[in-house]
């Protein structure tokens, strides 16, 4: 077996090993530059490529498609066509809450505004992407940590989505003004959000047993999940005029189970 070529192609001095190792330099060249060092190199090569910068020059290990570090693994589409099509899937450990928290780092929610636009969430983007119905997008940046998830058109016209990193609730003109809510329980961590027949906007808490709304001035009110409901997560107004939401038992293994909120 020892004398055996690798079915790879990555016995010394084959093409593969050869594109390995050239890789591995340039990562480790990118690894130790400064940031300030690789956005002149940037610049310099030009401006020309249609594209919208989700994140900023970063430094040290820095992981594209699950390839570079150990705390990430890429994720393939069920029905991808290509190596690269797929998410970025890794962890963080919040030392406040201490436990894991598992983060796709990608686009995260999608929904379709008033003014007749499509408005994109980035995630660990920190932003929130405009695009028209001809493809130019145009990015508004939000509070650092953020970590923008879910969106939604509001009643109001605005765009309204869940900043779980910095407990806010954020609200967007079609124009790009900001307004962030903070919410009044500390670890709320807001992840779903829809718009409600009543004209509020309601949201889950999936890291405490509530439910939340904030009506489209800005005031916050939070509702206790029955006993047996924990960890709510998705949400959505019915067709009977009340919001119903997806929550897990307190007392496994029953199924994920649905709840509703009476507006009438």
């Amino acid at each position: 077996m020892g004398n055996e070529k690798s079915p790879m192609g990555n016995e010394p001095g084959s093409p593969a090993n050869a594109a390995v190792i050239g890789r591995r330099a340039a990562m480790a060249t990118l690894a130790d530059a400064r940031a300030s060092e690789i956005a002149c190199g940037l610049a310099a090569l030009g401006n020309d490529i249609d594209h919208v910068e989700l994140r900023p020059v970063e430094t040290g290990l820095v992981m594209l498609q699950g390839r570079m570090g150990g705390e990430g693994v890429f994720a393939p589409r069920r029905d991808a066509k290509t190596e690269d099509d797929g998410w970025l899937v890794t962890y963080v450990y919040d030392a406040a809450r201490q436990r894991l928290t598992i983060n796709v780092i990608g686009p995260s929610g999608i929904a379709r505004g008033r003014d007749g636009n499509l408005w994109v969430t980035t995630g660990p983007g920190d932003s929130v992407i405009r695009v028209t119905a001809q493809g130019a997008a145009t990015k508004f940046p939000v509070s650092a940590g953020g970590n923008p998830t879910q969106i939604t058109s509001g009643s109001d016209g605005n765009l309204w989505f869940t900043e779980p990193g910095t407990n806010h609730i954020g609200r967007l003109t079609p124009d790009g003004i900001l307004t962030e809510f903070l919410l009044p329980t500390a670890g709320t961590n807001p992840h779903a959000i829809t718009s409600g027949p009543d004209g509020n906007l309601w949201f889950t808490s999936p890291s405490v047993p509530k439910i939340g709304r904030i009506t489209t001035q800005g005031t916050v009110s939070e509702f206790a999940l029955p006993a047996d409901l924990k960890d709510a997560s998705s949400i959505t107004a019915g067709p009977d005029g009340n919001v119903w939401f997806t929550a897990f038992p307190v007392n496994p293994p029953q199924p994920e189970l649905m709840g509703r909120v009476n507006l009438q």
